[in-house]
């Protein structure tokens, strides 16, 4: 299968961004690594970070 070998960086930036955002609106976010090396966000509404 051919990737296009910029998209994990514009999953990288719109991760990035999602994280920012949702702590600037007072959400608590929670990263965590996976076993395959992906990373699982948790944003929680109205939670403390």
């Amino acid at each position: 299968m051919n990737r296009n070998r910029h998209v994990p960086d514009v999953y990288s930036a719109a991760f990035e961004k999602a994280c920012l955002e949702s702590r600037k609106q007072g959400n608590s976010v929670v990263e965590q690594a996976l076993a395959d090396g992906s990373v699982k966000l948790t944003i929680t509404v109205g939670g403390a970070s």
